[in-house]
């Protein structure tokens, strides 16, 4: 796991942090899991993890073998700003222009 910040589109610093397949399994997702809703390549996601936190994942796809998928904790205010992009705006466009940029950051570190 590691940690690293983006500037959101209204230019709040939001924390993220990165997990791998074997980290989400192992620690993440051992109280269970729920899949919110799909979109291409990414997932919305809550957990519960092995000390009965609740986590807020984005899963971004790679491929299709699921031990190379990664994994995007954000706090709960930034996460229900990203969903609502979607649900209430229907800003499909600005959901994906940040969820790039959470990607394209999480791969240069």
């Amino acid at each position: 796991m590691f940690e690293f910040e983006i500037e959101r589109f209204d230019e709040v610093i939001i924390k993220i942090k990165k997990y791998n397949n074997e980290e989400y399994l192992n620690h993440l997702a051992l109280g269970g899991s729920r899949i919110l809703f799909d979109l291409e390549f990414i997932r919305f996601m809550d957990t519960i993890d092995e000390n009965d936190n609740e986590r807020y994942l984005i899963l971004h796809f790679l491929n299709e073998e699921e031990n190379n998928n990664v994994f995007y904790e954000l706090e709960l205010k930034p996460y229900y700003d990203l969903i609502t992009l979607y649900l209430n705006d229907n800003n499909i466009e600005l959901l994906y222009k940040e969820v790039d940029n959470i990607i394209e950051k999480g791969e240069s570190n």
